[in-house]
């Protein structure tokens, strides 16, 4: 008997012949893999939703592309979750885009604000992925969300009258406290090519509430977040205002700063790294796993240590992964499944696994639709 369901990610509606006996149902619309709950078997059943139908940025989805980048992706899902809207208005795009040139990541001025000690870290550059939409046809809020980034982070830009070609960079981080205590503390810093035009309006389309000289409290993708005026080209947003901290030249803590000079491409345009830890053991992350329905990862995370993951728009488009594993045997067989079931280069030793694997975005996560179920056992 046909079974109505709901897709949680988008809020697709479509129908089933009957229950899936594995319990989970995979959404035609935005592909992601959920538990099924039998709708009413009498009532009428909605028509299917077109394959063809593009996804509607509801939600912000965590790309599990492999049980290493779970781990580093749920350790900056709280900053992602605190950037997240239902309904994210389109981003403005004009001519000519930003520079697409590589550079070096740890150059990027906006990691300078984030939070001392902070063991995640993460950035992106819009002008290589403009560059890449302009030479390729595409929509490059498309690219963007398919490589990670929140769509609502995109629409909050766009509510504040922010153009892709006049940001340089968006360089966030947090710190996600040990087992044994600490505070969670998050900052994103927005770095523009040139000045706001317009700072009041700037302001307006944020809600702003003026707190003191240069700081204020605001909505930024329907997250009510603390602002700090750094610069006129530098603005930071922070879970609270000793996160939104504009003082500004701090370097990354040695671990964190090592793996992404050694590790993130410079020509990435949108790249997240970790420090070392033991993030199975983090309550934040914990959490974090608890909230997507994941729990069945954390074993997953047990075996990792640090991880960093970059996206580079070339000719193909290209993924980099590395993962630090907790010794060199499960960095060995890490390596070994990279082989046998991902698409692209392995390398590494010890307990490093790397892979380098072509991305085609039309494709989306398909071809590494085996990565993404594996990721659960």
């Amino acid at each position: 008997m046909p079974v109505r369901v709901s897709c949680p990610y988008c809020n697709a509606g479509f129908a089933l012949p009957e229950a899936p006996p594995a319990g989970r149902a995979d959404c035609p619309r935005c592909g992601e893999r959920f538990p099924v709950r039998a709708g009413d078997p009498g009532g009428p059943v909605p028509p299917p939703v077109a394959a063809t139908l593009p996804p509607e940025p509801t939600r912000t989805k965590t790309p599990w592309l492999v049980p290493a980048l779970v781990l580093v992706l749920v350790a900056g899902g709280a900053a992602v979750w605190m950037l997240r809207d239902r309904s994210p208005a389109p981003v403005p795009v004009a001519d000519p885009p930003p520079d697409a040139a590589a550079v070096p990541p740890l150059s990027l001025r906006g990691l300078g604000y984030l939070p001392p000690g902070a063991n995640v870290a993460f950035a992106v550059r819009p002008g290589p992925l403009l560059e890449y939409a302009a030479r390729t046809g595409q929509d490059p809020v498309a690219l963007l969300t398919r490589a990670g980034v929140p769509a609502s982070a995109l629409g909050a830009l766009a509510q504040a009258g922010i153009t892709l070609q006049a940001v340089d960079h968006l360089a966030g981080g947090a710190v996600v406290p040990d087992a044994d205590g600490g505070e969670l503390r998050f900052a994103v810093a927005l770095v523009l090519r040139r000045p706001v035009a317009d700072e009041d309006a700037f302001l307006k389309a944020l809600k702003a509430r003026k707190t003191g000289p240069d700081r204020y409290e605001v909505e930024a993708g329907g997250a009510p977040l603390k602002l700090a005026r750094a610069s006129a080209n530098d603005w930071v947003f922070g879970w609270t205002e000793r996160d939104a901290d504009p003082t500004g030249g701090r370097e990354l803590p040695a671990g964190l700063r090592e793996a992404v000079a050694e590790r993130v491409p410079a020509d990435a345009t949108a790249w997240v790294a970790t420090d070392g830890g033991r993030w199975a053991d983090k309550p934040a992350v914990k959490l974090a796993v608890g909230v997507a329905g994941r729990k069945e990862l954390l074993p997953v995370l047990a075996g990792g240590r640090a991880a960093v993951a970059g996206l580079s728009p070339g000719d193909p488009p290209r993924l980099r992964l590395h993962v630090r594993t907790a010794d060199a045997a499960t960095g060995e067989r890490l390596r070994a499944y990279f082989r046998s079931k991902a698409p692209g280069e392995v390398g590494g030793a010890g307990d490093w696994a790397n892979l380098d694997a072509p991305f085609d975005p039309a494709a989306g996560l398909g071809p590494f639709r085996p990565l993404l179920d594996d990721a659960g056992k």
